[in-house]
């Protein structure tokens, strides 16, 4: 199997397989490139040949202690997770890649002085750059990685192994492929609004690599796991305009990733989604004092009431009342901005629910 990826541009592979005794199964990605025999320095930002993923995602200390202990404590260990991302999926969450800048943080010092944890965890999973261009003879023609899934059973009377290959070719031409939107600090949505999702194609959507559509997802736990489908397949055109679902989250990121393809980006930074019923808790607070006396207040709060009694039903009906009123009201004990306010903010919180 093989695609066509960007360049400084993260990845995920996943495997499959099965067992005949439907034993448990691990599975090991390794990348199978050799280089030059002068070989590369781990700490060089100029990285043109030789494999540039280390077997495991994350670096791990096993104690002087840890080692009369079988298995290690923090030892590195295969899994049944047939799926692993490239750089690793914290190292990415965190920043911690030269997808965006093409380097790692350098290293000025000289022996005996050490990488810092950040700049190995960088350097040992480092994406091709324009300057991979492989080793002649082996992934040279044309400039790829080469990628081994390795999966054993680990019967103890005679276990069973398999293995399959994965070729990614690159091209030089495209990527980085970046979500450019949701990057500001103190970026926050309201559940039921439409919002924008903006990423940099970077020749993706054009040959060699020809990702024509994309995914658009949303994680609730800072970048981990993506239960919302924000957009299915939508051209890989830069922008997409989304519907915000009804979640209360303090850490959001977007990925956006192709369809028929392994690469993906993901937004840079956590930010808010607000939920119907912190809006609704606004648009008390908002209706305090405006109006004809109390009623947009005394509407909005019994609309807060019957959600958090869980009568959804009730609280679309009674934010449809909220906005007659405000209709009624506009241009006579509410200004035109007033109206137009309250009207969006109970119209949004309508759209979270679904009404």
């Amino acid at each position: 199997m093989s695609f066509v990826i960007p360049i400084r541009t993260p990845f995920e592979l996943t495997g499959s397989a099965e067992d005949a005794n439907g034993d448990e199964l691990t599975y090991m990605w390794e990348q199978a490139d050799r280089g030059a025999a002068a070989g590369t320095a781990l700490a060089n930002n100029v990285k043109t040949n030789g494999p540039l993923f280390r077997q495991f995602g994350k670096a791990h200390t096993v104690t002087e202690e840890g080692t009369l202990i079988s298995p290690s404590p923090g030892l590195n260990l295969v899994d049944g997770n047939p799926t692993r991302v490239f750089p690793d999926l914290e190292q990415i969450l965190a920043g911690n890649t030269n997808a965006k800048t093409g380097i790692c943080p350098p290293f000025a010092g000289v022996w005996p002085e050490t990488l810092s944890a950040e700049q190995v965890e960088c350097f040992s999973e480092f994406l091709p750059t324009a300057d991979y261009v492989g080793f002649a003879g082996v992934n040279a023609s044309p400039a790829s990685l080469n990628f081994r899934l390795t999966v054993r059973d680990s019967r103890h009377d005679g276990g069973g192994i398999g293995s399959a290959a994965t070729q990614l070719i690159l091209a030089h031409g495209a990527g980085p492929f970046l979500v450019t939107s949701q990057a500001a600090e103190g970026t926050s949505w309201n559940a039921g609004s439409t919002r924008t999702v903006t990423w940099d194609v970077a020749n993706t959507d054009v040959a060699p690599v020809s990702a024509e559509s994309v995914r658009i997802s949303l994680s609730l736990d800072g970048g981990r796991t993506y239960p919302h489908v924000l957009a299915a397949a939508t051209a890989n055109d830069g922008t997409e305009q989304v519907l915000v679902p009804n979640v209360r989250t303090g850490e959001a990121r977007i990925k956006v990733e192709a369809l028929g393809n392994v690469f993906f980006a993901i937004s840079e930074r956590d930010f808010e989604i607000r939920d119907a019923a912190q809006q609704l808790a606004d648009l008390v607070a908002a209706s305090r004092g405006v109006g004809p006396g109390t009623s947009l207040e005394a509407i909005a709060r019994s609309a807060a009431g019957q959600l958090a009694a869980g009568n959804r039903g009730a609280a679309c009906n009674t934010l449809a009342a909220y906005l007659n009123e405000v209709r009624a009201q506009r241009g006579k004990t509410l200004t035109a901005a007033q109206a137009t306010e309250l009207a969006t903010a109970a119209t949004t919180i309508r759209s979270a629910l679904g009404c």
